[in-house]
């Protein structure tokens, strides 16, 4: 298994203070992963490692299911 890195998880909600979660994660494609259970649509996400942000993208998850 691959060694875990800390990112940094920033969802910014329309009309409300932002989500930030710091969790370990094994690769950016999984805190992605991550990042996408926990927006909503419309949500802005960004993930950082260290002070390279590494994804962002505003979400539109409906499309998804």
């Amino acid at each position: 298994m691959g060694v875990s890195r800390d990112y940094v998880i920033r969802i910014t909600r329309s009309g409300e203070d932002a989500l930030v979660q710091v969790t370990p994660q094994v690769s950016e494609h999984a805190a992605i992963c991550r990042a996408r259970l926990l927006a909503k649509d419309g949500d802005m996400v960004e993930i950082w490692r260290g002070m390279n942000r590494v994804f962002s993208q505003a979400s539109d998850y409906s499309r998804m299911s």
